[in-house]
């Protein structure tokens, strides 16, 4: 547990779970548009391409995985809510686009150089794409729909996936 103080309030910041982290220091800034569709239970993940500043982003229940310039729009309202010290606001007029749509329901992302891998919770499939949404290959994990939680690539390149049901694997080029 940490105090945190403010001009108007001494707050109690406690631990909330898994990975033990504390937010009283986070900045969010949420687009206002496009407007995306979650999924109860569905993943819906976020990559960011650090070299080219665009940020990648899984719209699970509209089919699409998204790209928005990180530099671009400005700021608008603050949507903090008794959060102190958390910046939270409203990011407006940013330029984005649409890499792909007709996934279903793309849920994991990762970025490996000009590719992006997508992790359809619908399907359980993994879809690599250029970014410029073409498909250039695909794999039937056999987890099924509702299975395929996360993908992440690791430092040595390789693919480790997560079956919310049975666990942890790697896939091998």
């Amino acid at each position: 547990m940490r105090v945190f103080a403010t001009d108007t309030a001494t707050v109690e910041i406690t631990d909330h779970g898994i990975g033990m982290d504390e937010h009283y220091d986070g900045i969010v800034a949420r687009f206002t548009e496009p407007e995306m569709t979650r999924v109860e239970e569905a993943p819906g993940h976020l990559v960011i391409d650090h070299e080219n500043r665009i940020l990648y982003a899984a719209d699970t229940g509209g089919g699409r995985v998204l790209w928005f310039d990180i530099d671009s729009g400005e700021a608008g309202d603050d949507l903090r809510a008794n959060d102190p010290g958390v910046v939270h606001q409203e990011w407006n007029d940013a330029d984005w686009g649409v890499v792909a749509e007709g996934l279903d329901q793309p849920g994991g992302l990762a970025l490996y150089g000009d590719h992006l891998i997508v992790g359809e919770w619908g399907t359980g499939m993994l879809t690599e794409l250029d970014l410029e949404g073409n498909v250039l290959y695909q794999l039937d994990t056999g987890f099924g729909a509702g299975a395929l939680y996360g993908i992440e690539l690791g430092p040595d390149g390789l693919l480790w996936v997560i079956d919310n049901n049975s666990g942890v694997y790697r896939i091998d080029p």
